[in-house]
């Protein structure tokens, strides 16, 4: 997360900040010559009005999938919030995921005066209104490529970015460019060139020999089983590691679904701890293997560092990790302490020092599946 203009980010502390500090860093770009924002908006954000006075051009919707629900009472309240970004005063465009189940609601529930866009790769009919569609999506192993129809004419999208996920956040993107009056081909051949975000469904390089590591921020359900998805789409046949946790503090619920994701989609699990904060991590991992039907053949290594060198060292060459929850984060939370870590560090750390790799001695002893030890 950060703020600043394009390639020049200054890391920030939450996704939208405050309603004074946001209006600095809008003038301060203003100064430096920006001519467009383009800017996140969280569901914190909008319920606790830090965006009141900012007029949006455009508005985005992605998708409304099961989060922070430690702060929402329920999904209804997590949706109304977000909806609020598509009722703001001066609203000019709204780009919407026709995908999504809340996505064609807020079609059909626009205030007037806003032009609606609807983009996805599903054949949803949306009657009367203007839509970029995604065709023939393929995913292989060096990104995704697909067909693109839309009002603005036809064309194909290669990118380097993985999962079908990242598959619709390019359409999003697309259809956001070809409204602000950028010509499709030339458009296309821009979101071709774009590279992954860092934590974000990130490979790290290794030597040939080596397992694949892919450092995702998947905190949720929705989008663990969304990179689990992709990893399995992108390398047929081959075996899938998944190492996460769920951070203290945060929607317990979400702890059981998890674990049972994993146990569904993954071929092997590591469950460690992330950003346990004030909780028992060994209460959170006993909620996360709640949700799975044979917990006894997971393993749990809490120590993180242990977890990705556990995986690293029997993962076969031809084997895939993904390591979810924390992505671009370099620190983890526990008690009231904030530690330097980062998955991304580590992963490459493990990976040059070679199949071999431990973080403490004796831990071959103890590698066997959680409820076992």
């Amino acid at each position: 997360m950060g703020s600043g203009l394009y390639g020049r980010l200054e890391s920030g502390s939450h996704t939208t900040p405050d309603a004074v500090t946001l209006q600095a860093l809008l003038a301060q770009l203003h100064e430096r010559g920006a001519p467009n924002v383009v800017m996140e908006v969280s569901s914190h954000g909008l319920e606790q009005g830090r965006v009141n006075g900012v007029e949006f051009d455009i508005a985005v919707f992605t998708n409304l999938s099961r989060d922070h629900l430690d702060y929402h009472p329920d999904m209804t309240a997590y949706g109304a919030a977000k909806r609020r970004l598509f009722q703001m005063p001066g609203l000019r465009h709204a780009v919407i995921n026709c995908d999504d189940d809340f996505g064609r609601e807020l079609l059909s529930t626009l205030p007037k005066g806003v032009e609606p866009l609807a983009f996805g790769l599903s054949a949803y009919d949306v009657a009367g209104i203007a839509q970029v569609r995604g065709l023939n999506l393929r995913l292989h192993s060096q990104g995704l490529s697909l067909d693109v129809e839309s009002p603005w004419g036809a064309g194909r999208l290669e990118s380097a970015l993985r999962g079908r996920f990242n598959a619709s956040n390019l359409l999003a993107a697309l259809s956001v460019l070809l409204t602000m009056g950028v010509p499709l081909a030339d458009a296309l051949q821009r979101l071709s060139r774009v590279s992954p975000v860092p934590g974000r469904m990130e490979l790290i390089a290794g030597r040939p020999g080596q397992p694949t590591v892919i450092v995702d921020y998947a905190h949720s359900p929705d989008a663990l089983q969304q990179a689990l998805a992709a990893v399995r789409e992108h390398s047929t046949g081959r075996r899938v590691w998944c190492v996460f946790g769920c951070g203290g503090g945060r929607d317990r619920g979400k702890r059981p679904l998890m674990g049972a994701i994993a146990e569904r989609y993954a071929d092997f699990v590591v469950v460690t701890d992330d950003n346990p904060r004030h909780e028992d991590p060994v209460g959170i991992v006993a909620e996360i293997l709640a949700g799975m039907v044979n917990p006894y053949a997971v393993y749990v290594r809490r120590d993180r560092a242990e977890a990705l060198a556990f995986a690293i060292r029997h993962a076969g060459p031809a084997d895939i990790i993904l390591v979810a929850g924390k992505g671009h984060e370099d620190y983890q939370l526990i008690g009231a302490e904030k530690i330097p870590f980062s998955d991304r560090e580590q992963a490459a750390k493990l990976l040059a020092m070679g199949r071999d790799a431990q973080v403490s001695r004796g831990q071959d002893a103890q590698e066997r599946p959680a409820r076992e030890r």
